[in-house]
């Protein structure tokens, strides 16, 4: 992994969007948990709740006002995107919450979402984490597209890396088409391909084949493209070592099929303090340090801010 604390800067963050392909693997509780370790540690974080419409990042750590927020931004009441940054109680920690009172914020439009990328960029921030909505939603996959180096959290059970092997594989088909879908005959290539291929055991590689006999140059494109995007995977929830065996081939899988490096950075035991600590809108990670779940969270960051 990069070094990071040499590539901080006061106008450029590191930015990582957080996924899942499915609700319930535990993705706010490591965003959330993540967040605060960070700041403990030193770092300035923002955490982003990014789940329009169904926005709730700012329970789980028990912040009481949640306004301004997104939706107050995207609907004009507020111009400027920093006044939206709430502090949440621990000191380099802060959030922006989502809010679900504008109806509609479930599906804002593509202008409003580059803008808004673009002022999560330009946070004054050392790390920014950004919440997304679980499943293929389309603001989840073009947050995940357009900012590389994302984070998907999987659970232990086969449908769970089902489905985070669909939303991997419609992040790189969504990528794909904003890319080079103006091409009428590769539009074609890649309606063919999810129709047919796509639906069973198709590879991407197949695709930029394909591609290539059109066109080398996007072919080589699209092999660059799928070269620099290099999301990582958390394990969430482990309850047996054999799970761990399970979850590398998961990985074999996705670079075999998706021709994608899926890089795992580590997983997190089952642990009743985790549910404790919702319930009780608190942070694990600090009121629990000991707890096995803590020690793996805090591996995860250690091996991600070298």
């Amino acid at each position: 992994m990069k070094h990071l604390r040499g590539q901080f800067s006061k106008h450029n963050p590191i930015v990582y969007p957080v996924a899942s392909g499915k609700g319930g693997t535990g993705k706010s509780t490591i965003v959330s948990n993540f967040g605060a370790h960070l700041a403990v540690k030193g770092y300035n974080v923002v955490i982003v709740d990014c789940d329009f419409g169904g926005s709730d990042l700012h329970l789980f750590l028990d912040v009481p006002e949640t306004e301004p927020n997104l939706s107050h931004y995207l609907n004009g009441e507020v111009s400027t995107f920093p006044k939206l940054l709430l502090p949440t109680g621990i000191k380099g920690l802060k959030i922006i919450c989502g809010g679900n009172e504008m109806i509609g914020m479930a599906y804002i439009s593509e202008k409003s979402r580059n803008k808004l990328i673009n002022e999560l960029i330009k946070l004054d921030a050392d790390v920014v984490l950004i919440d997304l909505g679980a499943g293929a939603g389309i603001n989840t996959l073009e947050f995940f597209s357009i900012l590389n180096n994302g984070i998907v959290v999987c659970t232990p059970e086969p449908h769970s890396r089902i489905n985070a092997y669909g939303l991997i594989k419609n992040v790189i088909f969504r990528s794909l088409n904003n890319s080079f879908g103006r091409n009428e005959d590769i539009r074609k290539i890649l309606a063919d391909f999810v129709v047919g291929p796509g639906r069973r055991d198709g590879r991407i590689r197949d695709v930029v084949d394909a591609i290539e006999k059109i066109d080398a140059d996007i072919s080589d494109k699209i092999n660059e493209d799928l070269k620099n995007f290099n999301p990582c995977l958390i394990l969430n929830r482990i309850r047996k070592r054999s799970q761990i065996g399970d979850i590398n081939n998961f990985i074999n899988i996705v670079r075999k099929f998706l021709s994608i490096e899926l890089t795992n950075i580590g997983f997190i035991r089952s642990d009743s303090v985790v549910l404790e600590s919702c319930q009780k809108r608190s942070l694990f990670v600090i009121d629990s340090a000991d707890s096995q779940a803590s020690v793996d969270l805090r591996r995860i960051s250690d091996f991600k801010f070298k």
